[in-house]
């Protein structure tokens, strides 16, 4: 099973945990809500007849691809939790076949709506609700959740995160890249063999948020970028994740070189806004940023901060069809602060 809406739910589920107590969960509700919307798919457990066991086994010699029929209608149940000794129980329900296998692989499984499986609640009153995921990134949906999820309604929503990019499960990761878009030690090598007075620019490729990116997504990745012609400052370009297992995509901008005047400032909003529109171009419904032109760059928190915060709210107002879940990461206690100081504002 292979559904972008069930997707899109896992990994909202998975940035909920790793922000732990302080996470907003409205990243959560908004891909249950357009899950539920677009029917989205998911997987349930089911007990297995007894009957169509004996009828599996009698089938034994079939070849692959073979056609096979039951012969005579067979109850179907799901698989259920139980929770006390009064017989109510929970129906657990996974996002993919990684999560279901968790439990242990052969389980038997089929594919189920989840805005039908919502509708479906109130038919069963010893049923408490569902546990999606629950061997790991869990959430229970009960009747109260489930009345949440219905009423709802998606909206974009800007998160501040303590960690790496990497570190998330997204649509697409942003990398504050070098204008070659080219990154790895080797790259690093041959700026400094080239010219003296750059090693800022050679610390860009072979180190740093893009070196860690091209060594996780890979050869591919650096053969892809080679055919890009590079970035101008302000601007963006979309690669595939390869590698990166949680991402689909990687969107490489390159953010300006610090020199404390308001056209640099303008040129690294472009970055969130290029940033932002190629992942909508894409199909995106979720993307992380670093501190774009923090670090070797040379911009101060206290700048890039609000420019990035004000950026993606802006990019919001004028998408207003656009659902984006967006994931603003700190590396360090100090950017995070930056970003926490921007609420108070």
């Amino acid at each position: 099973m292979n559904d972008k809406y069930a997707t899109a739910l896992e990994r909202a589920l998975y940035n909920w945990y790793y922000g732990e107590n302080g996470a907003d969960p409205e990243p959560v509700f908004n891909a249950m809500s357009q899950g539920a919307e677009k029917g989205m798919q998911c997987l349930i457990p089911i007990e297995t007849p007894q009957e169509l066991l004996q009828q599996l086994l009698e089938a034994e010699s079939l070849q692959d691809g073979a056609s096979f029929t039951i012969n005579e209608e067979l109850p179907i149940s799901f698989q259920h939790l139980v929770v006390d000794e009064e017989g109510h129980y929970l129906i657990p329900i996974f996002t993919s076949s990684e999560q279901l296998n968790i439990g242990g692989e052969g389980s038997a499984a089929i594919n189920q709506s989840f805005g039908e499986l919502l509708d479906s609640l109130d038919q069963w009153p010893d049923c408490l609700g569902y546990v999606v995921n629950p061997f790991t990134n869990k959430i229970m949906v009960d009747r109260n959740i489930r009345d949440k999820v219905r009423n709802f309604q998606p909206k974009s929503h800007v998160a501040f995160v303590q960690g790496n990019v990497l570190d998330l499960h997204v649509d697409a990761v942003v990398n504050s890249a070098h204008k070659t878009l080219l990154g790895g030690v080797e790259v690093d090598e041959v700026l400094l063999a080239e010219a003296e007075g750059i090693m800022d620019e050679a610390m860009l490729c072979g180190g740093g948020l893009n070196g860690a990116i091209h060594a996780a997504a890979g050869q591919a990745l650096f053969d892809e970028c080679k055919t890009l012609g590079g970035c101008m400052p302000g601007d963006a370009k979309i690669t595939k994740a390869y590698g990166i297992e949680y991402d689909d995509y990687i969107i490489h901008t390159v953010g300006p070189f610090f020199q404390n005047n308001e056209e640099e400032e303008e040129v690294l909003a472009s970055c969130y806004t290029k940033a932002l529109d190629l992942a909508a171009e894409h199909g995106c419904t979720s993307i992380a940023f670093p501190s774009i032109s923090a670090g070797a760059n040379g911009f101060p928190m206290g700048k890039v901060a609000p420019v990035a915060v004000i950026s993606v709210v802006e990019w919001f107002e004028a998408h207003p069809d656009v659902v984006m879940n967006v994931y603003l990461c700190a590396n360090t206690p100090n950017e995070y602060k930056a970003y926490l100081r921007m609420i108070k504002r």
